[in-house]
Parts: structure tokens; C-alpha cells; sequence
């Protein structure tokens, strides 16, 4: 698997879309589902496995909402993380559709 960032990026510390793992998840997502190759794609299993990790080291925060709580959470790890041909279109909102 490849590493989920390159060396020289930092590591979100929040879980949350705004500023977090969930949104570099979805951002990347998205990205790689309009790309010409694939390696975008293959850093979404390394991405996803370092949002989980986040999350089980430090747990959901309090907050329901979209972008900074756990429903924009929960909504990027029922996406599929392998499958960049996504259907759901919960993320336009986002302006990250085309």
C-alpha cells in the first residue's frame, strides 16, 4: 500500500471535513475519480486506513454537522474508498463535483 501522504506534506489533526482527514478523503476521491491514471487512487486505501486510525486513537468529536462534526465523517467511510466511479452525489455541496 502506498504511503497515505507524501514525506514532505503534514498530518490533519482533526477527523473532520473542514481541515481533516474526511476531507482530504473526499477531496482525493473525487480528483482521482476524474483523473487519466491511477495514482491518485492508490492513495485512497492509505488514506483511509490513517482516518480510521485517527479515529480510534482519538474518537468522534461531539459535533453532528458536516463539516467540522461526525456526519461528514460517517458519510466519506460509507463511500466507497476503492471505488473512484462514485454514484452518490451527498458531496456537491462541496463543490467537488464537475
Amino acid at each position: 500500500m502506498p504511503d497515505a501522504l507524501p514525506p514532505n506534506c503534514s498530518s490533519p489533526s482533526s477527523p473532520t471535513h473542514r481541515h481533516g482527514w474526511a476531507g482530504l478523503v473526499q477531496t482525493v476521491s473525487r480528483a482521482a475519480a476524474d483523473a487519466l491514471d491511477d495514482e491518485l487512487e492508490s492513495h485512497l486505501p492509505g488514506l483511509n486506513a490513517r482516518l480510521n486510525e485517527h479515529l480510534d486513537r482519538r474518537g468522534l468529536q461531539d459535533d453532528a454537522g458536516l463539516m467540522d462534526g461526525t456526519a461528514g465523517i460517517h458519510l466519506v467511510r460509507i463511500t466507497d474508498p476503492v471505488n473512484t466511479a462514485i454514484t452518490t452525489s451527498w458531496d456537491r455541496c462541496l463543490l467537488l463535483t464537475g
